[in-house]
């Protein structure tokens, strides 16, 4: 999957995107954790479900992203910096990117590295 591809899938795929919340788009996508419990027992979370295609394009999104731009880069180090596995922190940043894709498309605004290193957490 090239990059226009990519940019494709994530702007015409989810007809949700810019009008739900974070929680259920990352659902749809399929980059929510969903428990795997059973009785007294505590399973690990795991993703699974949702639009594999956009889920597939996220992914990619994400891995690129987080090497090039300076707040998702330095996001991904201090996820790494806290031992976390790397699928576990590409499938962070890909979220992350959902995330502001819904709000860039909600507000109508372009992307800016100003506005998501200040909804970024420290």
């Amino acid at each position: 999957m090239g990059y226009d591809q990519c940019s494709l899938v994530l702007v015409a795929g989810p007809p949700e995107i810019g009008t739900t919340n974070r929680r259920a788009l990352t659902s749809l996508a399929g980059l929510a954790p969903h428990a795997c419990d059973s009785g007294i027992r505590r399973g690990s979370r795991h993703i699974w479900g949702g639009r594999a295609q956009i889920r597939r394009a996220l992914y990619l999104a994400a891995f690129i992203a987080s090497s090039r731009d300076p707040v998702l880069k330095e996001f991904r180090a201090k996820l790494s910096n806290q031992q976390r596995p790397f699928k576990a922190i590409i499938i962070a940043v890909a979220r992350k990117l959902l995330t502001h894709l819904n709000a860039m498309i909600r507000s109508g605004q372009p992307w800016n590295n100003q506005i998501n290193a200040e909804l970024t957490p420290a």
